[in-house]
């Protein structure tokens, strides 16, 4: 059977960064900060910083759940570390910096980042290192979201159909419809949309006999 569709229910995490490449050396002697290996164990990670991953961020700091986020563009980190987030310098893309930054003793770990380019690489290299670890990734499309999943994601959020989903809404509550109802009806889509795909998944794992 299928799980339900991913609506932001995370644990908590975090990050030491000690592995570096030489094309990361000359950014990280910059003020951009990187964590401490005392804040690593069994938190969230959030891997991307950029509009998704800090609306993740906020969610978590409203409900009280502890998170660290990491992100590759230092003068972002600053930025926002002055605004009182907590995330820390690191390319959350290399395999290697999510190892440095105790991935092994991460609950989740999820994907915001801006950039799609080699994600379906990465979650396979994550999933293959750390079996057990939760892994929620933000995709572009169905298709994108179906790639994830089948190479070891957990949970997937496709940013084209939660746009259309919400404009959707818009156009139901705009057209007469009551703001509940529109709600529902538009919860149930969602549902039908992400059960057909995880079923598909499934299907395409364990064919039948």
């Amino acid at each position: 059977m299928v799980t339900t569709p991913f609506i932001i229910k995370l644990g908590d995490w975090w990050l030491n960064l000690t592995a570096l490449d030489e094309d990361e050396t000359a950014i990280t002697n910059t003020t951009a900060q990187t964590p401490n290996a005392t804040e690593v164990n069994g938190k969230v990670i959030i891997a991307g910083f950029g509009r998704v991953g800090r609306r993740v961020a906020q969610l978590l700091e409203r409900a009280g759940v502890e998170y660290i986020a990491l992100d590759n563009n230092h003068e972002r980190v600053n930025q926002f570390r002055g605004e009182g987030f907590n995330v820390f310098f690191g390319d959350a893309c290399k395999l290697k910096v999510l190892q440095s930054a105790g991935a092994a003793h991460a609950t989740m770990l999820l994907f915001s980042l801006d950039n799609f380019t080699n994600l379906e690489h990465l979650v396979k290299d994550v999933r293959r290192h750390y079996p057990k670890i939760q892994i929620h990734a933000r995709a572009h499309d169905i298709a994108h979201c179906e790639t994830l999943l089948n190479d070891g994601a957990n949970q997937v959020v496709s940013e084209t159909l939660e746009a259309g989903l919400r404009l959707g809404e818009m156009a139901l509550i705009n057209s007469g419809f009551d703001k509940v109802k529109a709600n529902g009806v538009v919860a149930e889509f969602r549902l039908e949309l992400y059960s057909a795909l995880y079923d598909n998944v499934l299907y395409k794992s364990h064919p039948p006999n």
